[in-house]
């Protein structure tokens, strides 16, 4: 959240300040989002991500005022960058079984350890 946003110089207090978020890269469709992220005027960024096993992607921020670029005038900022990461926070544990069948001959079950190595992939926590 950002402390205090105000347009400098005085004379310019009177003008509006909006935040133009956007995607860097195309690793973060819209579907992703139940509601799309929006910055508000305070600074405090907002939104609500998809059902997903996780994901992250780049966005860029811009802080815009309505003085226009008359008499030589700067409307915007500098573009800042941040990453929004979601992890898999909150979803069952999951795991692929890799073998569905193991056989084992009887005469052998009761003499030797039976090691499986892989037996279990893709296991999420």
């Amino acid at each position: 959240v950002l402390a205090l946003v105000l347009p400098a110089p005085l004379d310019e207090r009177s003008q509006m300040l909006t935040f133009q978020l956007s995607f860097l890269t195309d690793a973060c469709p819209a579907t992703r989002f139940l509601s799309a992220p929006v910055v508000y005027p305070n600074g405090t960024l907002a939104f609500k991500a998809a059902e997903s096993e996780g994901w992250s992607c780049e966005l860029g921020l811009l802080l815009k005022d309505d003085g226009g670029l008359a008499s030589g005038g700067v409307d915007k900022s500098e573009l800042q960058t941040f990453v929004l990461e979601v992890l898999y926070l909150n979803s069952a544990p999951s795991f692929t079984v890799s073998l569905p069948i193991v056989t084992v001959l009887e005469r052998e079950a009761p003499v030797q350890t039976v090691v499986l190595p892989n037996f279990l992939t893709e296991i999420r926590m």
